[in-house]
């Protein structure tokens, strides 16, 4: 359940609020490991903080421009 709740929170993310759905991303993605998932939840970490940064990013170019 945590997995599917970080991957949605990391693909809204890019586009919606990478400031506040980026961590609890990274929050789920923290859960999974801890809860037994380490492979999937590890992936979803590095997937969940390039979500974060790509979101960051555009939001930036978007402010910017």
């Amino acid at each position: 359940m945590l997995l599917a709740l970080g991957t949605l929170l990391a693909a809204a993310s890019v586009l919606i609020l990478p400031i506040f759905l980026g961590p609890l991303a990274l929050l789920a993605a923290a859960g999974a490991i801890w809860s037994g998932a380490r492979r999937a939840g590890a992936i979803l970490l590095f997937v969940s903080a390039g979500a974060m940064a790509v979101g960051m990013y555009l939001g930036c170019r978007v402010a910017c421009a």
